[in-house]
């Protein structure tokens, strides 16, 4: 079953790429060539960390679209999945150099780090955090602060989703953590908080997991649902736990150099299919959400609540230790601050 299934995944992924453009003539990096009305056209890298099967990719493949559509084919953009050029800090340095216009990750961003501990943090719902992304208010002007002084530009914020909990044990109440041998990623509060709960955590890059789930290092991993998926991480674990315990989002930017030096019209055509694929993301995002948990079932993994009461000592044992470590790593007003903008965003 497991075969035939990979067999289907493949064929889609065939098919979307070539949707993607990626079955076009290859062209040498940074050659100018002719758009459709005849002007010279810019051929731009994107950037992002996940596989080519994830919604993440999705989107770049959207925004490619969208701006060489919108931009009668004055863009044309080459994706770059998988951190083929570089994790999130290459990136910045890429950005400075000019080497590459866009990426798609969690931003370069203090605020945009710590914000996603707010189930830590506050008792804020993740509806309520992905309107204070949209509503260009204080926090959005700060983090646009942060994004351009490593040189780059927010453009959007996509929807947030829940981190969950991966296992080959049955894992119901923070008790049940006791020592459970838990993959989490290297940087970050994130070894602490598993720590302070009682697990055993250990880190890796996330190109590594599935190696190692197989060949059974870890009991367990945490991370969203999109991307248990995409890397089918469930392909050796027994249950999917609703632990809610961390929210992740792509953002899309781009290289403020680059920015700044185009045209006004540029600019907007960049700014408009920016908040096209946003449109898209919040329509994707529960669709693919429900296939994501129906495919998996249908692999054989078990779905279990962690019940709310659960959740809350989880965030009563980790909210001390959790906001010392944000105070020590981006400073006390900077805590203040976010908890601030959380506050007022879920009516506190």
């Amino acid at each position: 079953m497991r075969f035939l299934k990979c067999m289907i995944s493949s064929l889609f992924v065939f098919m979307f790429f070539s949707a993607c453009g990626t079955a076009k003539e290859p062209m040498p990096l940074f050659q100018e060539i002719p758009s459709q009305d005849g002007e010279e056209a810019r051929y731009v890298l994107l950037t992002h960390s996940e596989t080519t099967e994830s919604t993440t990719h999705q989107l770049a493949c959207l925004f490619q679209q969208e701006l060489e559509e919108i931009s009668a084919g004055r863009f044309r953009v080459s994706i770059y999945p998988n951190n083929t050029l570089g994790n999130l800090e290459d990136g910045v340095h890429a950005f400075s150099s000019g080497a590459v216009e866009f990426r798609m990750g969690s931003g370069p961003s203090d605020l945009l780090q710590m914000v996603k501990w707010s189930p830590v943090l506050s008792d804020i719902s993740i509806e309520e955090v992905n309107d204070m992304f949209q509503e260009k208010g204080d926090f959005w002007e700060a983090v646009q602060n942060e994004c351009q002084l490593e040189q780059s530009q927010l453009l959007t914020i996509f929807p947030a989703e829940y981190r969950v909990l991966t296992s080959n044990r049955s894992v119901e109440s923070c008790a049940d953590l006791n020592g459970l041998r838990l993959r989490v990623p290297e940087l970050g509060y994130d070894r602490q908080f598993w720590s302070g709960l009682g697990a055993s955590p250990y880190t890796a890059p996330i190109e590594a997991v599935y190696f190692e789930l197989q060949q059974g290092q870890y009991e367990g991993q945490e991370n969203t649902l999109s991307s248990i998926y995409s890397n089918r991480f469930y392909e050796y674990q027994d249950y999917l736990i609703e632990t809610n315990h961390k929210i992740y989002f792509d953002s899309l930017y781009v290289s403020l150099p680059f920015y700044q030096n185009l045209g006004d019209e540029e600019r907007v055509w960049i700014d408009t299919a920016s908040q096209r694929v946003y449109r898209h993301a919040c329509g994707l995002s529960e669709t693919q959400q429900t296939q994501y948990w129906e495919d998996m079932k249908y692999e054989g993994i078990r779905q279990l609540e962690f019940p709310l009461e659960e959740q809350l000592v989880m965030r009563e044992i980790s909210v001390e230790g959790l906001t010392n470590s944000l105070k020590e790593n981006y400073g006390a007003e900077k805590v203040a601050f976010l908890l601030s903008c959380l506050s007022q965003a879920g009516g506190n």
